[in-house]
């Protein structure tokens, strides 16, 4: 079920501030510009290998990424 779902743009890659974006900002003393809520990072879902793509490009050690299952909201 799982290889049959990568196949349709059900996925979504979601982005919000690391520990280390959240140290620093505070720091710089703009602790207003902290965003640990979880956003989405493309205009609309994607198919499975897309996602992964997307994942791994925006991974960096200030933001921290998810990939999540639109119709079941699980992240994975």
């Amino acid at each position: 079920m799982l290889k049959d779902d990568y196949r349709k743009h059900i996925w979504m890659v979601q982005i919000r501030d690391s520990q280390a974006a959240v140290d620093e900002k505070i720091a710089d003393g703009v602790p207003e510009l902290i965003n640990r809520e979880w956003t989405d990072a493309l205009k609309g879902p994607v198919w499975g290998k897309r996602a992964l793509w997307h994942e791994r490009d925006m991974k960096n050690a200030f933001t921290e990424v998810r990939t999540i299952n639109i119709e079941t909201g699980r992240a994975y």
